[in-house]
């Protein structure tokens, strides 16, 4: 990899705060690519600890999924004079090693520090003494810290600095790669205060599953563009490690819902009183025998859809909850709100969530030797019918061997598609104050009809005329194939979007197994 104007190898410079004594030091990482020395080496950290940094390094990046350096690598850790056997260096010095060898930008590295221990799984670990690391940084001017998620109460002691939260290596590259922070530092903060991730969400990426399941990604890929209520029916874990990679391909809440989720989370004592924004979008995923007011929520604290408010509601094995907690779901899902009286008045919780729902398609959930009938197949899945109504995507995965081995598209590439077609539904429906294909109001949906061509609308009338669609399905249909329509970055949804999204929306709840 080399300069083409120059033709020398790129140097990347990544800043970072050590501990030396009892006192702490802002140096930098200095990384260059050599053609001299053999591949795959890198030379420059401190001789007592080179040897084991390397490996630990080597095996963080291979677990993250990351491409090892091809070439000799020079590592520069300055001022030189400093002791170079801290091990809060290592996430400093992998993320060098990955900007110099392309696989990162660099542009949001500028103005941040990158503090952090690396486990060989990839794992980033708390460094000793992070509070004064930040508190060095702070008063260096640097705006930003990038730093391992277990540290977020430790920052928040410390002023004049925003943190940008990871669990682990990947995740803090895919941040990267969704959002630059120098040009976005809102993403870090809101009104000066640090933004936090919202608890629990999962670490999953795309990458990880079998690129063979196409079906599976491509129904979680138009549900993150356009915000659609999802539902996977089939086998039990493929549908459920899939639904876990959604949050990763949402972006970053804005201003107005970060600052809501947050109210939300203090309100339940899920974060400490400080935080006052919420960046990237919850995730709840209460178990099939929570109670409804778990659910729900109560006038004292607010429930799981409300917790997921901006976020995603996963309700894993669907089909084993309750009916009254299902019922009691459908309220909040269409106003996207959730109000309980109480003696001392009305209480109000916002719960604009996107619904996801993953469950077997029959009772028994045995994929090799399953002798249910197709009526208990559908009494399995009856109880479901009022959210099923209201969602979408139906999609019914297949239920044969595993798909081969191979990686898949990672999160951080499907989630700039889902960028781009978001952008453009926002433009359009500006004018009527939604953001997303979902958010658009029926009768203006309905209205869109006219910026089709007609002889393009040709599959919506077919189904019309079979009875295959109700009316209730016109606009889902419309809802999915605009966001088929942005993501194929075209002004209008032609037939072959209004054709596959006839395919998405798939058949009602006690039709979904009849011909399996």
């Amino acid at each position: 990899m080399t300069d083409s104007t120059t033709g020398r190898s790129p140097a990347v410079t990544v800043s970072t705060v050590t501990v030396a004594g009892d006192s702490t030091h802002l140096v930098d990482i200095h990384a260059t690519l050599t053609s001299s020395g053999p591949a795959g080496t890198i030379t420059g950290l401190h001789p007592d600890t080179a040897g084991t940094t390397r490996d630990r390094l080597y095996a963080a990046i291979h677990n993250a999924g990351l491409r090892w350096p091809a070439q000799h690598v020079a590592v520069e850790v300055a001022p030189t004079a400093l002791p170079g056997t801290d091990t809060g260096l290592d996430a400093a010095v992998a993320v060098a090693l990955l900007a110099v060898t392309g696989q990162i930008p660099t542009g949001g590295l500028r103005d941040a520090v990158v503090i952090g221990e690396l486990g060989l799984d990839g794992s980033l670990r708390t460094p000793r003494a992070v509070a004064q690391r930040l508190t060095t940084a702070a008063g260096a001017g640097v705006p930003l810290a990038l730093i391992p998620t277990g540290a977020r109460d430790l920052a928040a002691t410390v002023p004049d600095i925003s943190v940008w939260l990871a669990t682990h290596l990947r995740e803090l590259v895919t941040q990267l790669h969704i959002a630059d922070p120098a040009s976005a530092p809102a993403i870090a903060t809101v009104a000066g205060r640090p933004g936090w991730p919202s608890p629990g969400v999962p670490v999953a990426d795309l990458a990880d599953l079998p690129a063979g399941d196409w079906q599976a990604r491509r129904v979680l890929e138009v549900a993150a563009a356009g915000a659609h209520h999802l539902a996977m029916i089939g086998p039990a874990a493929a549908a459920t490690a899939f639904a876990r990679c959604l949050p990763g391909l949402l972006p970053d809440l804005d201003d107005d819902t970060s600052r809501q989720v947050a109210d939300l989370y203090r309100a339940a004592g899920l974060v400490p009183a400080q935080v006052t924004a919420l960046r990237r979008p919850p995730w709840q995923a209460p178990h099939h025998t929570a109670p409804t007011a778990a659910l729900i929520g109560t006038p004292a604290r607010p429930g799981a859809v409300s917790l997921a408010h901006g976020g995603v509601l996963h309700l894993d094995n669907a089909a084993a909850y309750g009916s009254r907690a299902v019922e009691a779901l459908g309220q909040p899902l269409d106003t996207e709100l959730v109000r309980l009286a109480s003696a001392a008045g009305t209480v109000t919780y916002p719960a604009r969530t996107q619904l996801v729902v993953t469950t077997p398609d029959c009772p028994c959930a045995d994929l090799n030797a399953c002798t249910c009938s197709p009526a208990r197949r559908r009494r399995h899945l009856h109880r479901l019918r009022p959210l099923l109504d209201r969602i979408e995507i139906r999609a019914l995965l297949p239920s044969g061997p595993a798909q081969p081995p191979g990686r898949g598209e990672p999160s951080m590439v499907v989630a700039a598609r889902v960028a781009a077609a978001r952008t453009a539904a926002a433009a359009r429906w500006a004018p009527h104050v939604a953001a997303t294909n979902h958010d658009v109001p029926d009768a203006i949906l309905q209205q869109s009809i006219a910026r089709i061509r007609a002889a393009d609308l040709a599959p919506l009338r077919d189904a019309l005329a079979a009875g295959t669609v109700s009316t209730r399905g016109t606009t889902h249909i419309l809802r999915l194939a605009w966001t088929l329509a942005d993501l194929a970055a075209l002004h209008r949804p032609g037939p072959y979007e209004l054709t596959e999204a006839i395919t998405l929306l798939g058949p009602a709840a006690t039709e979904s197994t009849e011909h399996r």
